[in-house]
């Protein structure tokens, strides 16, 4: 914990505290050996541990360390509801303590798998009975309620009205969840395979924002307080809109975007969607996404206090979106569309100065800025080049590229249940 304050604490060096938290964790490995059991405060600590290693720029060590905290966590039977009581010592902040170590965990490796594009996750397959956490101000006070069931919330579209006031934190849980269970099938090259798994993706956001209370749609509480855990929440539902659909998008790949570690590869030829209308679809859902992840960063939080796996949500995002201003935008609209990646880059840049791989993003990134963006003087010539049909901007689906989140942000508005279905049984409904 000293190190990773050190990290923020530019009066601290942390280089002295570096090494003390290194000779823990070889500690750690030590006591797993021969000394004593390993307890769910090694869990904790090198959970905490393996988070700061990968944003200093040793990622593969960072995951390693995650991997042998699940392997420890599942070996203790943290995954499992009887858990947090037998070890919470008659405590119920501890009980609560072990329930979101368990789920900080479970978030940590879904992290990961976005940020290195890698699906399923780590804990995909692990049977999880674990308990949900309550409200962060509930935490902090040390009110700890009675907490509510994974069981209940995955059957909470059945409750009573009464019974679905769910915590902020077991919604981001609940999202996590629902993107794990669509993406398990992994990446596809396959055509229709993979717009099979970008639509039960799109059913479960749209499931999962249908049934968000209204108090947990916006993000400003009427008190003026910020939501933020449901600002993470928001902003990993947009993050995996603009990765799953990007592929079948008119928002081409461009062999640049490989400096980046955090872009994903190139999606296979076969993906290529050649049919327009259902290309323009993919590039609408694209760019509503981009467009409330800018709305997002104009809200009043403080960027350094969420996960620094962010830096890699919002890179993908800003990829996507000088792809947008390379093929899609022009005239007012890319000029706007321009100072929205400048906020963008400022936020990186301002991530960037705790995290040493938040500073590589920020230059990477840079990179295919200046590329893309230089490229992007003659539009027709380029999508030619590449054989990539122009959208058609008299169709349907551009007419919602004008369509913001509004000032009450309500960043559910473009999953309004009562809307027309886009998606049955992986086909598209094109009418």
């Amino acid at each position: 914990m000293c190190y990773i304050g050190s990290i923020f604490d530019i009066s601290c060096p942390p280089q002295l505290l570096e090494s003390c938290a290194q000779r823990a964790q070889d500690s750690v490995v030590e006591i797993k050996s021969s000394i004593r059991p390993l307890t769910p405060f090694d869990v904790q600590a090198l959970l905490l541990y393996s988070i700061a290693v990968y944003w200093r720029n040793e990622p593969e060590c960072g995951v390693r360390l995650l991997e042998e905290a699940i392997r420890t966590a599942v070996a203790l039977g943290m995954n499992k509801k009887e858990f947090a009581r037998n070890y919470a010592e008659a405590d119920s902040v501890l009980e609560e303590s072990w329930r979101r170590t368990w789920w900080v965990i479970y978030i940590t490796d879904a992290h990961i798998a976005g940020s290195t594009h890698t699906y399923p996750f780590r804990t995909s397959g692990i049977e999880i009975t674990t308990d949900l956490p309550c409200e962060e101000e509930q935490y902090e006070k040390g009110a700890i309620p009675s907490p509510r069931s994974l069981e209940d919330y995955e059957n909470r579209e059945f409750l009573g009205e009464d019974e679905t006031d769910f915590s902020s934190y077991a919604e981001l849980i609940g999202l996590t969840r629902g993107i794990d269970q669509a993406l398990s099938p992994g990446n596809n090259a396959d055509y229709r395979i993979y717009t099979t798994l970008a639509a039960s993706a799109d059913t479960s956001v749209r499931a999962w924002c249908s049934l968000l209370s209204p108090e947990k749609r916006q993000l400003i509480r009427p008190d003026g307080s910020f939501d933020e855990v449901m600002f993470k929440a928001f902003f990993i539902m947009h993050t995996y809109t603009v990765e799953i659909h990007r592929p079948l998008s008119a928002l081409a790949h461009s062999a640049i975007e490989s400096v980046s570690r955090c872009a994903p590869l190139a999606p296979s030829e076969s993906l290529k969607c050649n049919n327009a209308m259902e290309r323009d679809l993919h590039t609408v859902k694209c760019t509503q996404a981009i467009n409330s992840i800018d709305e997002l960063l104009t809200l009043p939080t403080d960027m350094k206090n969420h996960s620094p796996f962010i830096i890699c949500m919002i890179a993908n995002v800003t990829i996507a979106h000088l792809s947008a201003c390379r093929f899609i935008f022009s005239g007012d609209r890319r000029a706007k569309s321009r100072e929205k990646i400048r906020l963008t880059m400022g936020t990186l840049k301002r991530l960037s100065e705790h995290w040493t791989l938040g500073k590589r993003t920020y230059r990477e990134i840079g990179i295919i800025a200046r590329e893309l963006l230089s490229l992007a003087k003659d539009p027709p010539a380029s999508l030619a080049a590449i054989d990539l049909p122009v959208p058609d901007p008299t169709s349907p689906y551009f007419a919602a590229l004008d369509m913001l989140p509004d000032a009450n942000f309500d960043f559910c508005a473009f999953f309004d249940a009562d809307a027309p279905s886009l998606t049955e049984t992986g086909s598209f409904i094109l009418q």
